[in-house]
């Protein structure tokens, strides 16, 4: 009997690059290489979080209003250097985030 693999459920990440890149999207890799491929990808080219809180507040709880988050797309991103899981309030607030002036 044939055992039949599993597809790969897709999970939402912030992923930052070696070259200060910040980027979120959903991925069904593990992270662990120095590339990654995300489908829905938004690149942060401006991002705030609260005060003492660092870059991880962005898996945590998203960006917060003022930031600079760029339109949907897919993309592999190479010169990976962390991959961040977030949470399901984060994935709201990327999804809901937009070019702030």
């Amino acid at each position: 009997m044939a055992v039949k693999k599993q597809k790969a459920k897709k999970r939402p990440v912030v992923v930052t690059t070696t070259n200060y890149g910040v980027f979120f999207g959903y991925t069904t890799e593990d992270g662990r290489g120095e590339t990654i491929a995300l489908t829905g990808a938004r690149n942060a080219f401006y991002w705030k979080v609260p005060v003492g809180t660092g870059l991880a507040q962005l898996s945590l709880t998203g960006p917060i209003e003022g930031s600079k988050i760029g339109a949907a797309a897919d993309v592999v991103l190479r010169s990976v250097a962390r991959v961040y899981q977030c949470t399901p309030e984060a994935e709201r607030v990327w999804i809901g985030s937009s070019w702030s002036k």
